[in-house]
């Protein structure tokens, strides 16, 4: 009687244990190929603090790396002194992309400013890679002086440019 049912586990583990190898080798060769990859699935945006807005951005593997149209509605003039950006992705990395603007960018109220910079020794990802990348702009209200610097975190995911 043993017997019968040792031939029932044996058989139950056996069709099902298939049937499981059979998934687990289409999720890894679907993974291999990229196709569940959650990256492409991201839709392309760029985020900062209320009152600085990105109003075009683009990263590019050629120079200039990073160009950003920064709209100022903080309702006063500002001066954008620092842009720096990097990238938590080690597969794609941004680093070395400090813009220090040695004389700082106006952005007047309602106004908006086109910045564009180089990442030191080309550190972008491959062209037509998805890349997420944090940004830090530093800045001031002109009417208060630079000794009250704020500083704006955000956000950007594209695709980068050839």
């Amino acid at each position: 009687m043993n017997s019968k049912r040792g031939q029932a586990a044996l058989e139950f583990l056996m069709t099902y244990g298939w049937a499981i190898l059979v998934v687990l080798v289409v999720i890894g060769a679907l993974a291999y190929f990229g196709v569940l990859n959650p990256t492409i699935l991201l839709p392309e945006k760029c985020l900062l603090e209320t009152g600085l807005e990105c109003k075009d951005w683009a990263i590019s593997s050629t120079a200039p790396n990073i160009r950003l149209s920064i709209g100022n509605s903080k309702g006063k003039e500002i001066n954008i002194t620092m842009i720096n950006m990097t990238s938590s992705d080690l597969t794609l990395p941004v680093s070395g992309c400090n813009n220090t603007v040695s004389s700082s960018v106006r952005v007047g109220s309602g106004a908006r400013a086109d910045i564009a910079f180089n990442c030191t020794g080309n550190t972008v990802g491959p062209t037509n890679a998805k890349v997420k990348a944090n940004v830090r702009i530093q800045w001031w209200f002109t009417d208060s002086g630079p000794q009250y610097i704020h500083t704006t975190d955000g956000e950007i995911i594209t695709t980068v440019r050839g």
